[in-house]
């Protein structure tokens, strides 16, 4: 009785150990799984994150050069009027006679 006593506690001892190893190769498996699923999920995320920074990007520029087409168009250049055209026009006419006259 002894000797079968022994036999079944080593059977028990091998299903168990048995056991404990299925049970490890199984929590590797579904560790290993969902570390996958998890990058996965990650290189989703930071793709979007990515898209999301590149399109803020242009949209600042865009709105950048807007910006400063809206100013420089409402920048005006000064009119400068006729009577004031003439007389530079006339300023400048002296002086070229005055040149001329001391040739």
């Amino acid at each position: 009785m002894s000797i079968d006593f022994v036999r079944k506690i080593k059977e028990a001892e091998l299903q168990a150990e048995q056991i404990v190893q299925s049970a490890e190769r199984d929590a590797k498996s579904k560790i290993e799984h969902t570390n996958r699923e998890l990058t996965k999920q990650l290189e989703i995320v930071r793709s979007k994150a990515d898209q999301r920074l590149r399109t803020a990007k242009t949209d600042t520029e865009t709105k950048s050069v807007q910006d400063l087409e809206q100013s420089m168009a409402n920048l005006a250049l000064p009119e400068i009027s006729y009577e004031e055209k003439s007389r530079v026009a006339d300023q400048v006419l002296e002086g070229i006679v005055e040149l001329l006259g001391n040739s």
